[in-house]
């Protein structure tokens, strides 16, 4: 049995991966990576504090209405409780909803939790960094 710590670190760098992929999915408008990485629980609060589905957010990564040019997260700081874990850091986003300039900074917050070998998102939140 691997020791806690190499497993605890193991589970970062998953995790560190996963936040990534998850960008770059929005990205690429990957749906079935995005379907994988996001329980079927999963709830979002939007920078509006708006409260999302997985349904409802799968939808707005495919709205042509919403168009990203850059995803860049950056400053992710994991930590891991268990079977659970949180993720936290910055998303540097170029893009536009409906013809409106949405680019800026968004610091986020998601919750994994393990499901057997695999974590998948439960819930996540995302403010906009107003000042720097």
């Amino acid at each position: 049995m691997p020791d806690s710590n190499s497993s605890h670190s193991f589970d970062q760098e998953r995790l560190q991966h996963l936040v990534k992929v998850w960008h770059e999915s929005i990205l690429g408008r990957d749906i079935a990576r995005l379907n994988e990485i996001w329980d079927d629980s999963y709830l979002s609060v939007s920078p509006d504090g708006s409260l999302i589905t997985k349904e409802q957010e799968l939808a707005s990564v495919v709205d042509p209405n919403l168009q990203f040019y850059s995803l860049d997260p950056r400053d992710i700081h994991i930590r891991v409780l268990g079977e659970t874990a949180v993720a936290m850091g910055v998303t540097h986003a170029q893009g536009d909803y409906e013809d409106t300039d949405i680019s800026g900074q968004y610091r986020f917050t998601t919750v994994f939790k393990r499901f057997g070998n695999e974590w998948r998102a439960i819930v996540s939140h995302g403010t906009q960094v107003t000042s720097q």
